[in-house]
């Protein structure tokens, strides 16, 4: 009896050692492959990173695009070469450097990429070229007044003088601060942003968008307006910034009088007057796609630009 009871007592134990061993195995493996997932996830952003570092420069510099040449010598596509690119960035990246061959087969985070594909990629050629044009529609609209803005600190401030000779007091620090104040009330300031930004449109082709753009440009090729009524205008305000209707159409009122009262007194301009322009569209009854799309569409009539 003692000998089946030391038997019993024996295969117990096993038994429990094994569920305890595979336990701790099981756990050890799910905390394996959650750390590759990050490691994997980390490689794959620098393997992109190191690919992307050879973007091309004039497009980040003049209107801060980041594209990736994907061409071959003859100016086609080849997805090839950069895939090839990327598997060989991957395989430094995961190499497995010096050690002895017991470390080397123990080591539980070696990665090696099995395949390199692309999800989704888009060309700034596409639909011919409108990809590109608008990027860089999108980046001089958020830049343009930035720039009338940063000559006109400039302008006041003389930031380069004070550098280079030092001789302007705390004083006339004071001053300029105080006219960049004032430019909020004094009208010299709006002027010299709407005159400035006509000069800058006069220096190349652009697009000039501005509440009086089609006054201020009368050289423009295509004057465009984009109409809007109050009530649209109000529920637009609605949805974006929320409030109360009835408040936002009363405000919006008040500043287009306000408007229309200060044009007229610089520039004798009646901004309720655009039945001259070109083309006239009434935004309430197309989306941004489809408004793009006849502006494009009467340039191309106009033959200002090519398809």
């Amino acid at each position: 009896m003692k000998k089946e009871c030391k038997a019993s007592v024996t295969v117990f134990a096993a038994l429990m050692l094994m569920l305890v061993a595979q336990f701790m195995f099981t756990l050890l493996e799910g905390a394996r492959i959650k750390e590759l997932g990050k490691i994997a996830t980390m490689q794959s952003d620098s393997q992109i990173e190191s690919v992307m570092s050879k973007y091309c420069n004039p497009l980040v510099d003049n209107y801060n695009i980041l594209t990736f040449d994907m061409g071959n010598a003859d100016g086609k596509l080849d997805l090839e070469e950069t895939t090839s690119l990327l598997e060989e960035i991957s395989a430094r990246n995961n190499a497995y450097e010096g050690g002895t061959a017991l470390k080397k087969y123990t080591n539980l985070l070696r990665l090696d990429l099995a395949e390199t594909d692309y999800s989704e990629y888009t060309l700034i050629t596409d639909c011919n070229g409108k990809v590109y044009e608008s990027l860089v529609a999108s980046y001089m609209k958020e830049t343009l007044p930035m720039q009338v803005v940063d000559e006109l600190y400039d302008n006041y401030l003389e930031a380069d003088k004070i550098n280079r000779e030092n001789k302007y007091s705390d004083s006339k620090i004071d001053d300029a601060k105080k006219a960049l104040e004032n430019a909020k009330t004094d009208d010299q300031y709006d002027v010299y942003v709407d005159t400035h930004q006509v000069e800058l449109a006069k220096a190349e082709s652009c697009v000039l968008g501005s509440r009086l753009a089609i006054w201020m440009l009368k050289e423009a090729d295509l004057k465009v307006y984009l109409f809007a009524s109050d009530d649209t205008r109000a529920n637009r305000i609605l949805n974006r910034e929320g409030g109360d209707l009835q408040q936002i159409k009363d405000f919006t009122s008040m500043r287009d009088s306000e408007d229309s009262k200060r044009y007229m007194k610089l520039y004798q301009i009646d901004n309720n007057k655009y039945d001259f322009c070109d083309l006239i569209i009434d935004t309430a009854n197309y989306n941004p796609e489809q408004i793009v799309d006849q502006i494009i569409a009467e340039l191309l009539k106009r033959g200002l630009i090519s398809q």
